[in-house]
């Protein structure tokens, strides 16, 4: 299957902590989408943007060979599922 655009609310498990630094480290650890758990296997990349005046953190991780790409704003404390992926071109 190649990238396939979802954009779904999902309910997330995530554990949060302070960095050495002092900022907050989000980490997704379960996911929950059309009434199925996804439990994370490998953290991909994170990292931050914006919508607007919004602080957005967006996470890449895989579940059982399929690498999802999900969304967390940070204002409104909402997870969406931005897209999937098996690796397979076709």
């Amino acid at each position: 299957m190649p990238i396939e655009d979802i954009f779904e609310p999902v309910s997330v498990i995530a554990s949060f902590r302070r960095s050495p630094r002092g900022s907050v480290i989000v980490r997704p650890e379960i996911m929950n989408w059309r009434n199925r758990h996804y439990r994370i296997d490998k953290m991909g990349l994170r990292f931050p943007t914006t919508k607007g005046a919004r602080m957005i953190h967006r996470f890449t991780f895989v579940v059982n060979d399929t690498t999802f790409e999900l969304e967390f704003d940070a204002e409104i404390l909402t997870w969406e599922l931005l897209r999937m992926s098996d690796g397979n071109p076709t």
